[in-house]
């Protein structure tokens, strides 16, 4: 959304493309636990495909290694027949300047394709929200809860690749049922469900928020600077461009409309730097920011950093198209990418933060006028664009939780069945985006009680329960770390969520 996600994330947009990795149906990965009990990662719904959630990603490395080595076979013997040059074979495709650029540049399973994929994902519509957060936490609280959730982010990542390599299950639902049995993917993909709906709803409400300043002119018909016009513009939106990406089983051209919202979130972070450069630090910086919030304010803006860097679902997909499937590589990915987000997160809350000051508010869109500052009507479509994509995936991915649980096989049910699942949801998340009044809402109370179980409880908890954990085979730092990956966890979803509620029930009573 964001930024979840966008799965989320809640950018979650790659997955639309991979198909089943699918075992055979007597592979089980094993793994022993530390009281001698074997863990099985059986085949447990093979009838799931790719999408946010990355349910699909369970099969072992080396069935995926081999269809990747079968897939590149086929395509070097298969050539187009004689006298049919003119037509759009797939070989021919493929040598698009543009494409072979690009995969040269950023090949697939690489480093730097591994990197970019993560920041897609994490960077997203949580971005919007951050400048506020420091106001709620503090300039100073805030950046430091910027730099511990960027290193529990990088460990979790860390710890969720350790434990998919010794099962080599790479869905975040089965590698649950395999450690937990059966309940644990339900509670997963309950938890899956509630992040890529909630994010669903925050981009709505952003929408929102995005046309109330592009109308906010005197040329423009009252009725549209209104409330309800607001509600009529942003249904039109969701009538046209949201809901027909919806309907689809399967699309894999969002995820460049993603990619691109990504670009458009650069520049929105640059602007952000020009505007306090040129009217916030005019006459320097202001002396009435907040440097450390006490109370619930100073645990409130916690959870929309968490649901900022909220990427851990896509390890799984990210894992099995690598190259190099170790440890240490994904973590690399992982820190590059984490830093990248985290330098565009604290240079947009930072310069947001010092320009508009404890005034700051919800979604910082709102702060910026069009009409005076020309440059951001480009943002704002970029962004909703940005906003499109995101939404449709996390609603597919709010679509294939709910497969995983009834076991549906997307692939063979009827359309209609599939068509009211996924309208019905798109309906319920227009319905919230329309009325719920802030955006900070929504990712405070998603980010703080599904961030805290899938970025740090479950990550923890997979690698304990993997096989071969304990104090004396992995070492006292590591031992402690996962731990306190674990505590975090629970204080995340335990005090972010409690002060999400009272922070929303204390501000609209």
């Amino acid at each position: 959304m964001p930024g979840h996600r966008e799965p989320t994330h809640s950018d979650l947009d790659d997955d639309l493309e991979l198909q089943e990795l699918r075992r055979p149906s007597s592979g089980v990965a094993q793994a022993t636990t530390d009281n001698g009990h074997a863990v099985k990662g059986t085949d447990l719904a093979d009838d799931l495909y790719s999408s946010g959630s990355n349910s699909d990603l369970d099969a072992a490395p080396k069935k995926a290694d081999k269809d990747e080595k079968t897939s590149k076979a086929e395509d070097t013997t298969r050539s187009p027949p004689a006298g049919s040059e003119d037509k759009d074979y797939p070989s021919q495709r493929q040598r698009n300047i543009f494409v072979r650029v690009v995969q040269t540049i950023i090949p697939n399973g690489g480093l730097l394709s591994g990197v970019f994929n993560l920041a897609s994902v994490t960077l997203g519509a949580g971005i919007m929200s951050i400048p506020s957060s420091l106001n709620t936490s503090g300039l100073i609280m805030g950046i430091v809860y910027l730099v511990i959730i960027t290193a529990l982010t990088v460990f979790s990542i860390t710890l969720l690749t350790q434990a998919m390599l010794k099962t080599g299950i790479y869905s975040f639902e089965h590698l649950a049922r395999a450690m937990f049995g059966r309940g644990g993917d339900i509670i997963v993909a309950v938890l899956m469900w509630l992040l890529c709906f909630g994010g669903a709803v925050g981009y709505l409400i952003a929408v929102g928020d995005i046309f109330t300043q592009i109308f906010g002119h005197p040329g423009v018909p009252h009725f549209l600077q209104t409330d309800q016009g607001r509600r009529c513009i942003v249904s039109a939106v969701w009538l046209c461009f949201m809901l027909p990406l919806v309907l689809p089983k399967k699309i894999n051209s969002l995820r460049y409309a993603s990619a691109a919202g990504v670009c458009f979130i650069v520049l929105f972070v640059i602007c952000i730097i020009w505007h306090s450069a040129k009217y916030g630090l005019a006459n320097g910086i202001r002396d009435d920011l907040v440097m450390v919030s006490h109370g619930n304010d100073g645990v409130s803006g916690l959870s929309i950093f968490m649901f900022s860097y909220l990427c851990q679902v896509n390890v799984g997909r990210i894992l099995a198209e690598a190259t190099t499937k170790t440890t240490w590589s994904l973590t690399m990915q992982a820190i590059l990418s984490c830093a990248m987000c985290g330098t565009l997160y604290f240079l947009a809350g930072f310069f947001g933060y010092v320009e508009f000051g404890p005034g700051l508010s919800g979604n910082i869109i709102k702060e910026y006028n069009p009409y005076t500052s020309p440059i951001f009507f480009v943002v704002f479509i970029g962004l909703i664009v940005k906003l499109c994509a995101a939404f449709s995936l996390n609603m597919l991915a709010c679509r294939t939780a709910l497969f995983s649980v009834v076991h549906w096989d997307v692939e063979t049910m009827p359309y209609w069945k599939h068509t009211i699942v996924s309208v019905t949801f798109a309906v319920g998340a227009l319905i919230l985006g329309l009325f719920v009044p802030d955006i900070n809402i929504v990712f405070g109370l998603v980010g703080s009680f599904c961030g805290g179980f899938i970025a740090f409880i479950f990550p923890a908890l997979f690698v304990m329960y993997a096989g071969n954990w304990s104090f004396t085979t992995v070492g006292v730092w590591y031992y402690l770390a996962t731990y306190f990956l674990l505590i975090c966890g629970v204080i995340a979803v335990v005090f972010g969520t409690g002060s999400s509620i009272y922070s929303a029930v204390m501000k609209y009573s």
